[in-house]
């Protein structure tokens, strides 16, 4: 169950402990997994997920939060005009993301006839053609004892999303999957490389 910036009103408030306890109550009697994201401080700590609009964490955080961006910086909605970002940017902003024990989710705006608009289906397909290759690193992955490395600096906190970020290839995020340990590059170097290995085998990852 996914909240914007409104539920934090004080028109809302009065509500949200009941509304909690009967969607997990009820889920639980359904025998399902069940969670609501929030913004602001409209729930206590740890009896949701925390959601960022637009924006992230610099580093990782031991809770599992959310981020919520569009594929274009200027609407949320199809638009004429609309300035869009780059399936690499958004596949960076993804993988940074994910090893810092955070969700990505991302928006798309389909015009009145309920279709993708060609910009957004053409950023939808180079996300998926990376993760085709790379999947593993990202689907059911969790975090390192280490995010990453590197000289980008991410800024944190909402609405930090439209601050270009100057990644090298020497900025590396790292997940778990399984028994591997995966090293993602958020930049080809000069010579072209540019690619996710896993660095340890299975029973090979250090603590």
């Amino acid at each position: 169950m996914y909240f914007d910036w409104w539920i934090q009103h004080s028109a809302a408030k009065p509500y949200l402990k009941k509304l909690a306890a009967y969607y997990y109550n009820r889920a639980a009697q359904w025998g399902e997994e069940a969670v609501i994201c929030y913004k602001h401080d409209a729930f206590m700590f740890g009896s949701a997920v925390v959601e960022i609009e637009r924006g992230q964490f610099a580093d990782a955080k031991p809770y599992y939060w959310q981020t919520d961006t569009s594929v274009a910086l200027n609407s949320w909605c199809f638009t004429r005009n609309n300035i869009y970002k780059t399936p690499e940017e958004l596949v960076c902003d993804l993988v940074d993301i994910v090893s810092k024990n955070g969700n990505f989710l991302l928006n798309v705006g389909p015009k009145k006839d309920g279709t993708i608009p060609q910009e957004d289906e053409k950023i939808l397909l180079g996300i998926g053609k990376w993760l085709q290759t790379n999947g593993e690193a990202i689907y059911g992955s969790s975090v390192w004892r280490k995010s990453g490395e590197g000289p980008a600096k991410i800024t944190e906190g909402q609405f930090s999303d439209g601050i270009r970020k100057e990644f090298t290839s020497q900025d590396i995020r790292y997940t778990v999957n399984g028994g591997r340990l995966y090293g993602i590059v958020l930049k080809c170097s000069d010579e072209g490389n540019c690619q996710t290995v896993p660095l340890y085998f299975p029973g090979e990852i250090p603590t």
